[in-house]
């Protein structure tokens, strides 16, 4: 069995739903838990002897609800571990030349007071084994603005990976190919029936606003598990 730990905002909706909706019965050598709250209320999470906890009792029963009464969080318990959304932004690779001072900085700007990151500094207290992580989704716009492809994205993620995220035993994972339009937007149809995360409060899976070009659908959080647990499994495999 490989068990996963999943750390995230709001954006955690679209897997949760994903896992415990459509496909969890498709890997019955995989167990996922979910520690999620909306915002960026994990930054009241810490390391304290092998778990991760908290002393805010409003962020410790919204991930006792995600988790089904998991907190705090055993460390050793969990092969692998996912940080999703959180602030995790994309990284786009530019045409032309750049100093190693622009490329750090980029970097650096790129990854600086973001959650997520702050997520990967506490596991890196207790642990190293594995992190995958997800940026926020690409931003939802119309499907006929351009006809720009992946390109600068792939590589964008590429390079982050090998200068930044590699170097931690991590991975940043990026968007699926079939989600993407004009290169670098999500298409509107993994927005569209987009739900809140579910915390234990009255508006959970309550249906985003049609507006609302940020939060993705269970079919893309199908997609992006997918592709992840393709990753996972080959590296568990290769051990």
């Amino acid at each position: 069995m490989i068990n996963v730990c999943v750390l995230g905002n709001s954006h955690v909706a679209s897997l949760y739903q994903a896992w415990t909706n459509i496909i969890h019965e498709r890997y019955s050598d995989v167990n996922f838990d979910f520690y999620a709250e909306r915002g960026t209320k994990l930054y009241g999470l810490f390391y304290d002897n092998g778990v991760i906890t908290t002393n805010d009792e409003v962020l410790e029963n919204a991930l006792n609800f995600t988790s089904n009464n998991k907190m705090p969080i055993d460390i050793s318990f969990y092969d692998v571990f996912i940080i999703y959304g959180s602030g995790i932004k994309p990284y786009f690779a530019s045409n032309g030349f750049y100093s190693e001072a622009v490329l750090n900085q980029s970097i650096k700007d790129n990854t600086n007071n973001v959650l997520g990151i702050y997520l990967l500094n506490m596991l890196r207290e207790a642990t190293n084994k594995k992190i995958y992580f997800g940026h926020n989704p690409l931003v939802s716009r119309g499907i006929s603005e351009s006809k720009k492809n992946n390109e600068d994205y792939r590589k964008g993620i590429s390079f982050i990976n090998k200068r930044y995220y590699n170097n931690k035993n991590s991975m940043l994972i990026s968007q699926p190919d079939i989600t993407i339009v004009n290169g670098r937007n999500t298409k509107p149809i993994y927005t569209s029936g987009s739900r809140k995360l579910s915390i234990g409060k009255k508006t959970d899976e309550e249906l985003h606003p049609e507006l609302d070009n940020v939060h993705m659908n269970s079919d893309f959080g199908v997609l992006w598990l997918e592709e992840t647990l393709n990753y996972i499994e080959k590296d568990i495999l290769s051990k």
